[in-house]
């Protein structure tokens, strides 16, 4: 599976739409598959629990780097969840 910026590729459809009904071309068509991206599914990329039992695991055997460093990614995938969740 690749990953895939659903943002960024829904933007992409719909320049392509715009673009394309300035120039007199209906579009109309094109709502489908827009819909279709803007209806699909979002998974993590690394799953949250992963990086908590990672995190946990990392503790118990007194990795403290390791811990710091996946406490860090959740504490950026959270920030990052925030201001996706403030954008909408």
């Amino acid at each position: 599976m690749r990953l895939v910026d659903k943002d960024v590729l829904e933007d992409a459809v719909q320049g392509a739409i715009n673009i394309m009904e300035s120039q007199g071309i209906s579009m109309i068509t094109a709502s489908v598959p827009l819909a279709i991206i803007k209806g699909a599914p979002t998974i993590d990329a690394i799953p949250v629990d992963y990086l908590k039992w990672r995190i946990i695991n990392a503790k118990n055997n007194g990795i403290v780097e390791a811990a710091d460093a996946f406490e860090f990614v959740l504490k950026c995938w959270k920030e990052q969840e925030m201001n996706n969740n403030a954008t909408d």
